[in-house]
């Protein structure tokens, strides 16, 4: 303490303690980070640093005596009087005021110090932790590539990857204490104006909250908009709480009175707690092959009817219970607070595992370890599993034992394949039907090393994901179920047992039509061949890059597209809709856009992230028919809409520049709500639609059956028509179709009663009819001329078209108007 600076010294001050039989006189310090008043005829010395003073209070100008008392967080108060034989009180008042002015700058400026350090101290944590966690990258290969599934492609958040593979050390460095089982008998009293006066500290209440969660949540609830701090401990003090013995009566003005039955409740979830040690358990060699299948019932004694002494046995015990259940808190988190820096591969070893049991004499009564790792579950053929409306605590943890053990089991296990049934259900490896591929017919691929390597990690990833998923079972609290409906997002549609399986690569071409034009050196692409016509600006002041406008002749072949295409649709049967633009993200993400990258898939409002710009009008049209419940009589329904989709795409390649891939297009969607029976149906009719508009404007197009990792989220199977682009020489995509079978049903709650009367979730698809910008680009591509412009265009447009050459609209710098 000698390093600090002395501020302020103060000599003939008197210190008044509470607990002194004397006050005697001494000199007043005020340093930099203490307050010291040292004894003029003793070594006694008093020190108050600074982060133990709360405040500081002065006594009233018409007091006779000049006194200073500095409030600590302890609810000590010492006291300090002023007593200059040389001055009057006059002289004593401007020194004691020097005395709080320093005294508060100084607190002032200490306090500035602490938070500017506490800023840096949780700079430096963050630092530290996110070097941490890339050296725990670097070092293990296995975990940088797990981390590189999971969290980069959004399946899991970052803090849930982290809370398995770190923890802050921190943590266990700092334990927290438990409480103190006589903590309310020890509760300072003092002597009041009527009655005995409790004096609460800090600590106290914080033991009142862990000791009685009841209590903490009606603080929450009270204090201050009801009562104030001192009514409500007022009231505490008045309560079943402090005065166990007393039987609890319905009192309005008791806030305490319903606290009872919150109470009973966690007497009942304690009670089913299992017993720490196996040693102690003499239940644990008894037959619990069941466990997780049929609840415990354990009765809950209410408090009506018992008397005061079974009401004082049952309070104490539940005091007792909840000052155990702390300590026990207290302790799984400094268990869990590790951090997992080794280089092996994660594995079911880093899970939280239960103590060693404790030596005893007779070694024949020590568990044996190996039993543990088996799980036996005793199953009855007769009866069918039907689970329970609720999970006891036991229940819970056993299950979340058991998916967790077997969530962790890593690829390269290998304990347990010699458990292999050997009955007559197992299919041997030579059988006619596996021995060139799997069940749908793939034939067998050899696996080089690194694929095998690529195959482990993503056999990992998915246990990981799995586990996280499953942890969540059953959803006991509202974090549960938000996480358990997130991760339930992810999961994505079953594909089509026709799909082919592969990436892009794989795709299956189905047919080609139309006739093809050879692409030639001169021949241009959409944009540069238009571009002398004066019919498409690029506004990229106004919106950005990727945007476009059609004017003049551009804008009349568009609107000739529109007005073809929408007539097709509509003599198909399909009912025209408009749907609102802007479409909640709650919609969005039942039908399948998951944000799995940090490019954003979806623009959304700034103030009300909530709200996003429709990518489709397929989202429009979901939103429509969910919740709905349709007769098997009115589907299939057939849906059209016409609007305006906007998409933050990017791309690297220099052929999707311009107005392949824009922010903007209009399109006209289909979309279908049909039974289960008839999706496949209504995919080809979807298709064939498609194909007949192309081929009726010409286009040189391929139909393509999309694999397994082309067809998103919602799709089980997806067709994409692929056109011709003889200026760009390659196939683009102009429009797709796909069956989402059930997938958005569940989602959107879609039905439909069947002849039998029972409701079924309905199948939906949808299908671009037309998108315009590339379909623009295909007609200009194809049917260009060497002169720049275009030869006769299919009857169906042709006359749609006004045929009328307009002035160019000529477009001028505008030029600030003078005010003057």
């Amino acid at each position: 303490m000698s390093g600090s600076e002395l501020l302020l010294r103060v000599e003939h001050v008197k210190y008044r303690s509470p607990t002194a039989t004397r006050s005697p006189m001494g000199t007043f310090h005020v340093y930099e980070d203490r307050v010291e008043w040292t004894d003029s005829a003793s070594d006694d010395k008093l020190v108050i640093p600074f982060n133990d003073i709360r405040g500081q209070r002065v006594s009233p100008p018409n007091k006779s005596k000049t006194q200073l008392q500095i409030c600590l967080h302890n609810e000590e108060q010492p006291t300090f009087v002023f007593l200059n034989p040389l001055g009057d009180k006059e002289v004593h008042v401007k020194e004691r005021d020097l005395v709080k002015e320093t005294l508060q700058q100084a607190l002032i400026r200490h306090r500035q110090l602490a938070n500017q350090a506490a800023a840096r101290s949780q700079r430096y944590g963050k630092t530290h932790e996110m070097e941490a966690k890339k050296k725990l990258l670097e070092q293990n290969a296995h975990l940088r590539q797990l981390y590189k599934h999971l969290v980069a492609s959004k399946l899991i958040s970052a803090q849930d990857f982290w809370c398995d593979y770190y923890n802050s050390k921190e943590l266990s460095d700092g334990e927290k204490l438990g409480v103190s089982g006589g903590f309310l008998s020890s509760i300072a009293q003092s002597e009041g104006t009527n009655g005995v006066k409790l004096n609460l500290n800090v600590d106290t209440i914080q033991s009142i909250f862990k000791t009685y969660p009841a209590v903490e949540k009606k603080h929450l609830e009270l204090v201050p908009h009801e009562m104030s701090e001192q009514q409500f401990w007022s009231k505490f003090f008045q309560s079943h709480y402090f005065h166990r013995e007393r039987p609890i009566a319905p009192n309005p003005s008791d806030p305490f009175s319903d606290c009872i039955k919150a109470d009973d409740r966690d007497m009942s979830k304690m009670l089913q707690l299992p017993i720490s040690h196996k040693v102690l358990d003499f239940s644990y060699l008894s037959d619990e092959s069941n466990l997780g299948y049929s609840p415990n019932d354990i009765p809950v004694v209410e408090g009506d009817g018992l008397s005061n002494k079974a009401l004082l046995v049952r309070r104490c015990n539940y005091h007792s219970g909840r000052v155990l259940m702390s300590a026990r808190e207290n302790a799984q988190v400094g268990a869990d607070a590790t951090v997992s820096d080794n280089d092996q591969q994660p594995s079911s070893s880093a899970l939280p595992v239960e103590d060693e049991c404790i030596t005893i004499e007779s070694a024949e009564l020590q568990d044996d370890k190996g039993d543990e790792m088996s799980e036996h579950v005793a199953l009855s053929e007769k009866s069918v599993y039907v689970a329970p409306s609720r999970y006891s605590p036991q229940q819970f943890r056993s299950l979340s034992a058991v998916i967790q053990r077997l969530a962790n089991k890593r690829s390269d296990d290998v304990e347990g394949q010699d458990n292999v049934n050997d009955g007559e259900d197992w299919v041997p490896p030579n059988d006619g039907h596996m021995a060139n591929g799997d069940a749908n017919g793939h034939a067998e691929t050899q696996l080089n090393a690194t694929q095998l390597s690529e195959v482990a990690i993503v056999h990992d990833a998915l246990a990981e994901l799995l586990k996280h998923f499953w942890i969540c079972m059953p959803p006991s609290t509202p974090d549960f179920e938000t996480k358990f409906y997130e991760e339930a997002l992810l999961i994505p549609n079953t594909s089509h047992p026709d799909a082919p399986r592969g990436d892009e690569s794989c795709a299956r071409t189905v047919r080609t039509f139309g006739p093809i034009k050879r692409g030639s050196n001169k021949l241009l692409t959409a944009e540069k061949l238009v571009q002398s016509w004066r019919s498409v600006l690029y506004p990229r002041e106004a919106c950005g890059s990727r945007s476009y406008a059609f004017i003049g002749a551009l804008a009349d072949l568009e609107r000739a597209l529109l007005s073809y295409v929408n007539d097709v649709v509509e003599k198909a049967g399909f009912r025209p809709v408009f749907v609102p633009d802007v479409v909640n993200r709650s919609v969005t993400e039942a039908c399948g856009l998951q944000q799995r990258s940090e490019q954003d898939i979806q623009y959304h409002l700034v103030d009300r992230p909530h709200l996003c710009l429709s990518g489709t009008s397929e989202m429009g049209l979901s939103d429509l028919v969910s919740g709905r419940v349709f007769r098997a009589a009115d589907l299939p329904l057939r849906l059209t809409a016409l609007s305006r989709c906007y998409r933050p795409e990017v791309s690297k390649n220099a052929w999707e520049a311009r107005l392949y891939r824009v922010h903007e297009f209009t399109k006209i969607e289909m979309y279908v709500v049909c039974k289960e029976d008839e999706s496949d149906n209504v995919l080809n009719e979807l298709v064939s639609i498609q194909c007949s508009i192309s081929e009726s404007l010409g286009l040189h197009c391929r139909l393509l059956d999309m694999p397994t990792e082309e067809l998103g989220a919602p799709a089980a199977r997806k067709f994409d028509i692929e056109a011709w682009m003889p200026g760009r020489r390659v196939f683009g995509e102009i429009s797709s179709a796909s069956n989402c079978t059930d997938f958005q049903a569940r989602r959107l709650d879609v039905k439909y009663v069947n002849e039998k009367g029972t409701r079924k979730f309905a199948h939906t698809l949808n299908a671009t009819a037309l998108a315009t910008s590339r379909a623009i680009i295909a007609l200009l591509e194809t049917y260009q001329t060497d002169r720049k412009g275009l030869k006769k265009l299919p009857v169906e447009l042709e006359k749609r078209l006004t045929g009328k050459r307009k002035a160019p609209l000529r477009l001028h710098v505008a030029t600030a108007l003078n005010p003057y």
